[in-house]
């Protein structure tokens, strides 16, 4: 199409005063020569200008601003600033495709986000799940971590150009902090993820959803729009048959304007491509054997989705959630689910075990054997009960398999809630070959905060990073901390050591510091104290008076987490 070089300057006018009107398409007849602007109709969306009869061109008119302003850099590049008309190309569709993408990753405002975020300390762990924070502040610190990572994935699987957009920002904010090990973790599989969940549920021949949907839906949820409206009169439902909007008013108003004899719009809630793909029909064939199959296999939803936060807050995450619903629908006495990952380098690996209750057709997530290969090779393994969906964390048992403690809530048979720490045994076993668990109760006296304040400690500051540290090392988490002596900085590690009631301080390089070397690192006044160093204090055995008050008042102390174990009077208390 042409437009003559005498209306290119009222045409550029035109189309730049309606794109800040917000409208985005334009159209004009086909068998047009010479187009002026007097020759176009304008649209807010590109289905409102394809509506037309197909006598109509439609285009973007960002894309075509873009061109037209090229079309005459070139022509004064040339030599011909006056050329008698600018081409406008069908083909800018594909540029308008680019500036959305530009207009995307505009709103996302990805190294906005990366830059306010003090990565020396955040850390975002597949295994762990957001029910571990423990005030308003920390689980919404870990939302917004969770949610830019999701993001980061999304603009990594999108495109070359993303993937690399992705790499610059992890190198430049990550690199020689915690989350660089995370790379692999949450990119490397991330597209290979989107296409095979793709490629399983959307067939090319019987599923009535156009690619372009796909697309369609992927840009929404990058924008906020969750509200999806599409038209469930027509069996194969294309990129034209949904819109999307960011509140559920403005999609069921769309929704009643939009109905008629013809066309009749739903209106569904969406977070992913799978929300799409479950919630949109079959076809009338398709309907008929999914209500069939239904019948035949009777599936507690609700089951489910208690199942499926079940072993997300366990910190399993959500990869399962396909096989977990394919178990379901099997009817089966029993299943199991296995899960595979990678912490600092270790490879980690968990059986997860679910069984149907002998009173109703309810599945209950009971135990998980967790296994970890530790650097030397050796691999420790360990079986992990639950109680009503609680206990120890796929983190927590990375932890314990790797000799740190933890310190818990339990509840022993009575029903009575305490806190103690915990920690295998591994010089002794059950019956079952699992690590027999050692107990320090509140009232065995370990405090945390004052075996960490005999060092300086920098980030003892009593305020929000004391809090972190704090929190971090009672998870069992080995902790990155900063060492200041002397007017010198060292950046160490830290782990509790409930048993002799105090911490154990690594350097640099993850080496344990000897006790000739500790006090160099202490408080003023510390060394010179007279308190017993951890490794010169006797071994102090659990709380058995406890123990002994308990078992005289009929009480038997056993919380749920861990498996069972005989009392033994010189092992103190078990766990089950």
């Amino acid at each position: 199409m042409k437009i003559l070089n005498s209306d290119v300057s009222d045409m550029l006018g035109e189309l730049r005063a309606h794109s800040k009107e917000d409208k985005q398409w334009f159209a004009y007849e086909k068998n047009m020569t010479n187009l002026t602007t007097s020759d176009i109709l304008y649209f807010d969306t590109e289905r409102e200008a394809k509506s037309l009869y197909h006598a109509f061109i439609s285009l973007p008119i960002d894309a075509a601003i873009i061109e037209i302003e090229q079309s005459l850099v070139m022509g004064r590049m040339a030599g011909n600033p006056l050329a008698d008309s600018v081409l406008i190309e069908t083909d800018i569709v594909n540029l308008h495709g680019r500036l959305q993408w530009n207009y995307i990753i505009r709103n996302m405002q990805l190294e906005e986000r990366m830059e306010v975020i003090d990565w020396k300390d955040a850390f975002y762990d597949p295994l762990e799940a957001n029910t571990e924070a423990e005030t308003p502040d920390d689980i919404s610190k870990f939302n917004e971590i969770e949610k830019l990572v999701h993001d980061l994935q999304f603009v990594y699987a999108s495109n070359a150009e993303g993937k690399q957009l992705v790499l610059d920002l992890t190198d430049k904010y990550w690199k020689d902090y915690p989350m660089e090990q995370q790379l692999p973790e949450l990119f490397d599989s991330y597209p290979q993820q989107i296409e095979q969940a793709t490629s399983m549920m959307v067939g090319e021949s019987d599923h009535p959803i156009s690619n372009e949907v796909l697309d369609a839906v992927q840009l929404a949820l990058s924008k906020g729009e969750n509200w999806m409206a599409y038209n469930n009169s027509l069996y194969f439902i294309d990129k034209d048959d949904v819109h999307f909007f960011k509140d559920q008013a403005a999609a069921n108003e769309f929704a009643r304007n939009n109905n008629s004899d013809r066309d009749h719009y739903n209106i569904i809630h969406i977070t992913s491509l799978v929300d799409v793909l479950k919630q949109i029909p079959y076809g009338e064939e398709h309907t008929k054997q999914i209500s069939n199959n239904i019948k035949s296999n009777v599936m507690n939803e609700k089951n489910l989705e208690y199942l499926k936060d079940n072993v997300k807050y366990m910190g399993f995450g959500d990869k399962q959630n396909d096989a977990l619903e394919q178990h379901l629908k099997e009817g089966k006495e029993s299943f199991q689910l296995t899960f595979n990952t990678e912490v600092n380098k270790k490879p980690v690996e968990a059986t997860l075990n679910f069984r149907k209750s002998d009173n109703s057709e309810m599945y209950f997530f009971n135990n998980y054997h967790a296994s970890l290969q530790r650097s030397n090779g050796e691999k420790m393994e360990q079986t992990f009960y639950l109680n009503k969906g609680k206990g120890v964390t796929a983190k927590e048992a990375y932890n314990l398999l790797e000799g740190r403690s933890v310190y818990k809530e339990l509840t022993n048979k009575a029903g009575d809630s305490y806190k103690a720490w915990i920690q295998l045994d591994f010089e002794n076993k059950d019956k079952h070959n699992n690590f027999e668990v050692k107990q320090y109760h509140e009232n065995f006296g370990y405090d945390l905060k004052a075996a960490v304040g005999k060092y300086a400690v920098a980030e003892l500051d009593g305020g929000d990073k004391e809090k972190a540290l704090l929190q971090s090392l009672q998870k069992g988490n080995m902790q990155s901390i900063t060492i200041e002596k002397d007017g010198a900085t060292h950046k160490m590690f830290i782990e509790a050591n409930p048993q002799y009631k105090s911490v154990h301080i690594y350097d640099g390089q993850m080496k344990r510091v000897q006790k000739e070397a500790v006090e160099q690192y202490q408080s003023v006044g510390q060394a010179q104290g007279t308190a017993m160093k951890p490794e010169q204090q006797p071994e102090v055995k659990p709380d058995v008076k406890l123990e002994k008050a308990d078992l005289k008042a009929g009480k038997k102390t056993n919380d749920s987490l861990l498996p069972k174990k005989r009392i033994k009077q010189k092992k103190g208390l078990g766990v089950s």
